[in-house]
């Protein structure tokens, strides 16, 4: 996703467009998953540290739902979201 920076909002320009929804962008890029890479037992935590950001955030904000277009950053998404509310 990063290597294609011109369609990179075309998720949030098209959510954009619907006149009762509140869209918007998170500030960073990463959700430290990185492919597999963070799904190594060796990479766990340091890509639970790079994605921290992002966790805190969809857990503090009033947020009804969280959009992504990387398939990786959903799946990391969801698990950390899985952890917060059984812990």
């Amino acid at each position: 996703m990063k290597a294609q920076r011109d369609i990179t909002t075309v998720s949030f320009d098209l959510l954009n467009k619907i006149p009762e929804l509140e869209v918007e962008k998170g500030t960073n890029t990463c959700c430290g998953v990185s492919g597999s890479w963070g799904m190594k037992k060796e990479n766990y935590e340091t890509s639970m540290k790079i994605g921290h950001w992002l966790f805190n955030a969809v857990k503090k904000e009033d947020i009804d739902v969280a959009v992504t277009d990387c398939p990786t950053c959903k799946m990391q998404i969801e698990h950390t979201i899985l952890f917060y509310v059984k812990n």
